[in-house]
Order: C-alpha cells, then structure tokens, then sequence
C-alpha cells in the first residue's frame, strides 16, 4: 500500500507542474484539483487496509493495494483531462470504499446472504436492465439509452447485473455440485444468458454481451471441467459477430474500423486511429503525466483511458499497469483454488474472471489487437456504475470467511475447479503477453512512421506551445510567421496569395505546401544537434523552436506577377536563368490560408480546385508548346520556307486554328505554334522517339523544390500519333517541367538546378533530387544548338515561343520567353500558361513581368 502511494504521489506532483513545463515558464496556473480527489481516496483506502489487517485477518494482502493503485491511477489521469469528471471519480471511488466497509464489517452475514438471495438480485437487476428499454437514457446528450435516472444519479443496470449474474452462477453451480453434468443441469441458466443476450442485443450493446458470453462459458469449464464448453464459447462468439456483422450497424461499423481503420482514418475508424497514435506518442517513457495530448481520442476519460495512460507514461508504464492485472488474475484464482466452500471458489473465480476479461476486451479494442467493445476499464475509466459494481464485486472476496461446513468437497469439484483455472489463466496470461507485444509493435517499432501520419494532430498541436520558424523571402520579407501567446500560437501568412506554395499548419487541417515539406526545420526536428532535440523531447515532450527557411522568391516580382494576373485563370513561373533559382509562383484561382476555419468545406467542394498549386501539380495538355521539344534540326528542312510576306502568320490567325486551311506547312507556322504545324511533326516522329526527346529536356524527372510535382503524362504507342497533341491521350505536364526544360535548353550540359529554397542542405534532408543533367547527349546538345540560333524567334534580347492547347475543359495558351544566350541582360525565364483566354493576354502578361524582372533582380 505505501509503494502504490508513493507512485500515485509522485504522479500528482509531476501532474502539478506539467503546466510550467508545457509552457516553460512558471507564469501559469499550476493543476491542484486532483490533490482533493487524491486525499480522498487515499484516506478512503488506508483506512479501508487498515480495518482488513485488523479483523481480515484471511484477505489477501496484495489485492486492495492493486484496486488503490489502478483507481489512483486512473482517477489522477481522469483529472488531467477533465477535472470535473476527476473529482466526481473520486467520489464514486470514496463511496465504494464506504459500501466495502459496511459489508466488510458485517461478513459473516453478507457472502450467504448474496449466495441465498442471488436469483432475487438477478432478477432486480434485470428488470432494471429491461426498464432503460423504455425510460433510459444517455448521461451524455445523444447515445445509447442504457442508463437510468434514479434520484438524480444515472445509473447503468448491466453493470450490476454482471455482478449478480456471476453470484447467481455461483449459487447455483454450488448448489449442484452432486448433480449430474449434464444439459438439464445446465439448461436453467442457459436459458437466464439467452434472455439477458436478447436484452442487451436489442438494445446494441454487444460489448456487454460479449462479457456476459465470456463469464457464463467460464462458469461452465468451472462446473463440467470440459474444454469443449470453450468451444462453445468460440462457436458462439462466431455467430454473434457474423449475425451483429450482417444485421446490427454498429457491429459493422466497429468490425470494419477494426480490419481495416487506415481505410477510414478521419471517419468511423479516427478512434482507433488516434489510439493508436497515441501510443506511438507515448514510445517508451512515455510524454510525462500532463505533457501529452490524451485529448484528442474521443472519450479519453473512460472507453480509451488506456490509451491516454500509453501516451502518458509509455509502453514501461503500460507494462506495470499491465502487470497489475497479471497479478489480480493469480491471486484471485489463487484464492478461488484455496476456498473449500464451493460457492466461495466458483465467486472468486467468476469474479476474477470478470474483471480481468473486461480489462482484457478495452485494452485490446484500444491497440486494435481487438475490436472497440464499448466497455469500461475496470477502476480506471470513468463512470460511478461500472466502479462501484467493480468494487462491490471484489468486496466480497474481501468477505470471505473460511467455511464452518461440515461438507466434504467433491473431488470432482477440486479437479474441475483447478482446470478450469488452469487453462483460463493460461489464456488470459496469454492474451495480456499479446497485448504487451502489440504496445511495443506500435510504441515502438511503428512509432516513428506513425508520428510522422499527416493525420497525427500532436505534430500541430507542439505549434500552439513552441513557435515555428519564419519562412522569408530572398529579401527577408516574412512569408510564413508564428503569432499568439505560448499555447494559443498560430500561423499567420503576410501574403496570402502564396498560400498554394507556402501552404499552411494549421490545428484542425494539418499541413501543406513548403510548411508541411519543410516541416522537418520549420518544427526544429532538424537543424539543432539530436542530442538538443532528443532533451527537448524528454523533459518538454516538445520540439526545440523552429528553424528559420528562407525560399528564393522575391516578393516584389511575386506581386507584380500576381496583380497582371487579375481574375485569370491558369498559372506562371518566373526564373532566375543564371542559377536556377525560382523568383515567383503564380497560381489562379487559390485559397487564404488565413481563412481556413472560414471557408474549408466551400474550398474543398470548389471545382476550381483551389488548394492545386497549378504551376507544380498542375497537368495540363501540352499542345503546340511541344513542337521545339520534338523538333530537330533534320525535321526543320521538312518544313517549307516560310513565306517572304508573313502577314497572314500570328498569335491571332495561327496558333487558335486547330485545322490550317491548306496543306502547306511552313517554318513560320511552327515558329509560331501553330497546332497543324505539331500535328504535321507528330506524324513523322516515333512514339519511343517523343519519349527520347522530352527525356532529354527533363520532363521526367523532378527538380528539388521541396514540394510535391506532377508526373509527365505520356500514354506510349498510340495507334494515331496526332493523340499526342489531341484529345484525352494527349501529352500533358507542368509549367514547372516547362521552366526546368527552358533552362536546360539554354545551358544545355551545364544546367543549373531549378530551386525554391536558398539553403541546399535543407532540401536534401527535406525532398527527394531526382534532378538528371544533359551529360553528352549528342541530339539534345544539337537541337539546343538549332532551337536557340534558328528556330526561337528573338526580339529585344530574349525569345519568345507561343502554345495552344485545347481538352475537354476549354483552350489553354502558353507562352515560354528567355533572354537570348549571346544577351548581356539579366538571364530570366517565364512560363506561364492561361486557362479560357486568349493569345493576346498571355503575351501581354509575359512580356510585362519578363520586363519587370530583368529591372528588379539584384
């Protein structure tokens, strides 16, 4: 009893300055209310130890210290995530510790009594039962209606109707000793299961049922000594999953979160999951009492108390709390074997039964080693029936007074008695060694991936306590800042019409965009030496502050960009040619990161897609923009001389017209990306030849830019090559891929990398580069060679090349324009591609910001 004290006291004090710790200030509101319930209970139970050891002088010294630790245990974690419900806790606690007094000191009356009038308690008890069928109700609003209000205290019928079930089985099992093993012996009280089945069947509560299954198989080993009353058990427990499966929705529902919850993680298996989740959280040593998120699983506080206990203390601690039970279960059967009066050893059996199979079925649904049964864990979850009928239940071991009897106990009674317990225990031994082992499969082996889940609110919940780095532009304007005050810190986004690129960390919708890919430095998970993170982590259970991220973006050619866009549709990507660097990201339409609680549900449900980020996941039908990608300088000489009048050939005659009215395709029509002209190229060139070429410009592979990228589309050996430029079948990508290409096609072998952050260490911890350079190719060499001297049309210092492209959805038009490679000005790249609009405001877009960024760039 002082060992359980002392770890319950060292619990409460931790659970005291768990709020300086969180918040690493000692400026705050320390936890004190659990020291009343504390107080309370351990009065209540060094009190109630001591009137054992002084007339129990038979009770079994280590069980009361086993009920005070796990209800001290629980009790203390009830308060922590509800303080309210943690002081009533204590109370129901107290007053069970009340009604064990007063039935200790009247025990030589209480145990014949309950064993002379079990059937009269059975039957009270499910009356009762029957009579939430129609005046019950849910303590909790909306929910199953099994309680009963009676005097202003709801009470739950088949939670005593367990204990007297057991008492009655007892009595009765006792009373046949000398009969026969046989149906008719056993018929009576297979037909008292059946109706109590029925009962909770209808009204859904299978978690009970499956209780009353397991204690009423057990009383029959107990009686016959046959393991085939097992087999009842197992067929039984069968027909009732298959029946619930096809025919009861809520066992269909708790059946599939339970095969298959990574299917439903946010739906009917988020339960499951964050339980989960919670005990990777916990890993080994857990987070420290107070210093978790327990919160975050639904109804923490009594059915997944298990897993707020895992969090919290971690899989050493749920090993000693599992050791607990292991240990209830030998006394108690301990007891049962030792007890000559057979009423006595059927009772501690069944009791101990009971109880440890309850606790066995919660924790199980808690790690998915089972399914969610709905059911309490006994004197840890919350909720004064399920306690006080646990403690009623186990005082009357404590009742217990060797027999004055005369009767000699059969031996067919010892032999089968000792079996039963013999192979019962060994199965529930079992069960809690798998349970052990699945704590450490997810506390450990699977730890790490599972924190990792973008559904683990834990990573954004660290956020409201330890600031987040600033994500800053080329120039160190911030992008990306953390405001609030510790605990109620929040993301704030300067400019939100970045939001498609920068993303954002939010509480309730996670992460995206640079916050989530860079969320490795941004967290400080990253940067700082793993011995500074790992004390972090062990005294705060938090990251270290956030390292700051600064992004190649300029400001200045960002807004610029943005405002030309207007109410367009479609997207643009600047480029610094020099180096690779990416100067702005346009995507229209997008969203407000500021504006997430505002307007999810209406963004998501959008058909605009607004959360794309359309110049990196964007894929769109390439069109006419492929002709210098596919063209070489052979094909060139197929094409005719254009024309010494080319004023019939322009961005407003030529690249809209799908079909050219004649049959003679000119140099000025490719140059001006005239689809016909594409359609002439595409007829002339292999399918396995389109794939060499676009490979060579790198439209299959990635550049490290730290945030998710769209695949090139190619559908290889189409029976009409003209699907490459038209229809669903058509070649599709990004503008990104476009920009990456462009740059290739001016620095040919030496390339630089196309970038979004300054930092290339941060990259590489961060993203996968899957970046290929032109090495030797001899055809890519040469056609960047031809493309740049004759084909691309120069003007003013850069060229410029013109695209159409035309799906299911409407026209797209792209533009490429790069300063010319003998330029002396500024190396700079756009790409952009406008979606339902014309050539002209492309153009025009384009040459605006092209010469914007050749004045602004440093």
């Amino acid at each position: 009893m002082i060992a359980a004290g002392s770890f319950l006291l060292f619990f409460a004090i931790i659970l005291t300055i768990s709020p300086a710790v969180k918040y690493h200030s000692w400026q705050v509101e320390l936890r004190w209310t659990h020291w009343i319930g504390l107080g309370l209970i351990t009065g209540g139970f060094f009190f109630l130890q001591h009137t054992l050891d002084r007339i129990g002088k038979n009770c079994d010294p280590t069980i009361l210290p086993i009920i005070y630790l796990l209800s001290g245990w629980g009790m203390l974690t009830i308060s922590r995530l509800n303080t309210y419900f943690g002081l009533r806790q204590a109370l129901w606690i107290l007053a069970s510790l009340l009604l064990t007094y007063f039935l200790f000191v009247r025990k030589k009356s209480i145990v014949p009594g309950v064993q002379k009038y079990s059937l009269i308690g059975l039957i009270a008890s499910l009356v009762l039962q029957i009579a939430t069928i129609f005046w019950g109700n849910y303590p909790g609003g909306s929910g199953p209606t099994l309680w009963l209000n009676i005097l202003g205290i709801n009470i739950q019928p088949s939670e005593f109707l367990k204990v007297f079930f057991i008492i009655f089985l007892s009595a009765f099992f006792a009373k046949k000793e000398e009969h026969p093993r046989k149906f008719k012996t056993l018929f009576p009280t297979l037909l008292l299961f059946a109706i109590i089945s029925g009962v909770l069947i209808f009204q859904d509560d299978f978690g009970t049922t499956i209780i009353f299954l397991v204690i009423y198989a057990s009383f029959l080993l107990f009686f016959t000594g046959r393991k085939r009353a097992f087999g009842f058990t197992v067929l039984a427990f069968l027909l009732l999953g298959v029946v619930g499966y096809y025919y009861f929705d809520i066992f269909t529902a708790r059946i599939s979160s339970w095969l298959l919850p990574w299917d439903d993680p946010s739906g009917g298996s988020y339960q499951v999951i964050q339980s989960i989740l919670s005990i990777a959280a916990g890993g080994v040593i857990g987070t420290g009492p107070g210093l978790g998120y327990p919160n975050v699983v639904p109804l923490a506080h009594s059915d997944f108390i298990f897993s707020a206990i895992a969090e919290e203390t971690g899989f050493l601690g749920t090993s000693c709390f599992i050791l607990l039970y292991a240990i209830l279960l030998t006394r108690g059967f301990k007891l049962a074997r030792e007890r000559k009066d057979p009423f006595q050893s059927y009772l501690a059996a069944g009791v101990t039964t009971y109880l440890v199979a309850q606790a066995i079925l919660i924790i199980g649904g808690n790690i998915r080693l089972l399914p969610i049964t709905g059911v309490t864990l006994p004197f840890v979850s919350y909720g004064g029936s399920s306690y006080v009928s646990a403690f009623f239940a186990i005082s009357l071991l404590f009742c217990m007074e060797p027999s004055t009897s005369t009767t000699v106990v059969s031996e067919k009674h010892t032999y089968s008695i000792k079996k039963a317990l013999s192979v019962i225990g060994s199965l529930f031994m079992i069960a809690l060694l798998l349970i052990e082992f699945v704590l450490f499969w997810w506390g450990f082996v699977r730890a790490d991936d599972l924190q990792s889940r973008s559904d683990n609110p834990r990573l954004i919940f660290a956020d409201q306590y330890v600031s987040r780095g600033t994500i800053y532009d080329r120039d160190d304007s911030p992008l990306a800042i953390t405001q609030g005050t510790t605990g109620t810190l929040y993301r704030f986004y300067p400019y939100p019409l970045l939001s498609n690129t920068i993303g954002f960390s939010h509480s309730r919708y996670g992460r995206s965009g640079i916050e989530e890919s860079l969320n490795e430095y941004l967290r400080g998970y990253q940067g700082y030496p793993k011995s500074y993170v790992w004390f972090n982590h062990l005294i705060y259970d938090q990251p270290p502050t956030g390292i700051d991220v600064q992004l190649t973006l300029d400001l200045d050619i960002q807004q610029e960009l943005d405002s030309l866009f207007g109410d367009l549709y479609g997207s643009a990507i600047v480029v610094d040619g020099s180096n690779g660097e990416i100067l702005a990201i346009a995507s229209h339409p997008g969203f407000n990161a500021n504006e997430l609680d505002e307007n999810w549900e209406n963004w998501n449900q959008d058909e605009d897609a607004l959360f794309l980020n359309r110049v990196m996941q964007g894929s769109y039908p390439a069109g006419s923009i492929l002709i210098p990608f596919l063209l070489d300088e052979e094909t060139w000489q197929d094409f005719s001389p254009a024309p010494e009048s080319q004023s019939s050939i322009g961005p407003n005659n030529c690249s809209s017209s799908l079909f050219f009215p004649n049959d003679v395709i000119d140099k000025s029509m490719a140059q001006h990306g005239c689809p016909y002209a594409l359609y002439k190229l595409l007829e002339d060139i292999p399918s396995q030849s389109i794939k060499d070429h676009l490979t060579a410009f790198g439209f299959f592979s990635h550049p490290s830019v730290a945030l998710p990228l769209s695949e090139t589309y190619l559908v290889e050996n189409l029976s009409n090559p003209i699907s490459y430029g038209l229809g669903q079948q058509q070649i599709r990508f990004s503008p990104l891929l476009v920009a990456q290409a462009v740059l290739r096609l001016n620095y040919q072998e030496n390339t630089p990398e196309l970038h979004l952050v300054m930092d290339e260490a941060v990259v590489s911890e961060s993203t996968f580069q899957t970046q290929t350079n032109l090495e030797n190719s001899q055809l890519t060499r040469n056609q960047a060679n031809f493309l740049l001297s004759e084909f691309f049309l120069q003007e003013k210092g850069c060229w410029t090349f013109q695209g159409t492209a035309l799906d299911e959805n409407g026209t797209y038009q792209w533009i490429m324009q790069s300063t010319s490679a003998d330029s002396d000005s500024k190396r700079t790249i756009v790409v952009i591609v406008l979606e339902n609009a014309d050539e002209e405001q492309a153009r025009s877009i384009s040459d605006a910001i092209y010469r914007f960024s050749q004045t602004n760039q440093d």
